[in-house]
């Protein structure tokens, strides 16, 4: 199952930063790391702890599995230069476990919500004697 790593970046000394930048995305590779999303174009809509989220630029790599990105994040490549962005910059960092949740599990739900809100078709969507169950749902 996939695993996520985010990263919320925060401020950082930009030239001290390049020795990391040159280096961190080639780390990647071997743990079949792919960046998923590099944006600075947020929009919190949600953020209730303290003073509230405010996320300026996001990234989301994307691994195989948890055991890829943690060995990823512990490789000798990547602590050889994860000390220059622990003093370069100001980040949040968590690995995430994808869902479970499959692709035909999601049109499933997508199918019952439609039927459900469409009484017309909803004996095209269901077999008869599932219509007594359509309140279960």
């Amino acid at each position: 199952m996939a695993a996520y790593v985010i990263f919320d970046v925060g401020p950082s000394d930009r030239d001290a930063m390049k020795p990391y930048l040159e280096k961190a995305f080639d780390t990647l590779i071997p743990y079949g790391g792919k960046v998923i999303a590099r944006t600075s174009n947020i929009d919190v809509r949600e953020g209730s702890h303290g003073l509230g989220w405010e996320p300026t630029r996001i990234l989301i790599i994307e691994f195989p599995s948890m055991e890829a990105a943690r060995s990823w994040y512990e490789s000798p490549e990547y602590q050889e230069i994860l000390p220059i962005r622990l003093k370069a910059s100001k980040d949040n960092m968590v690995i995430v476990e994808g869902s479970r949740v499959s692709p035909d599990t999601i049109d499933t739900a997508c199918a019952l919500r439609w039927a459900c809100r469409s009484p017309i078709t909803l004996s095209a969507v269901f077999p008869l004697g599932l219509l007594a169950a359509r309140s279960q749902l």
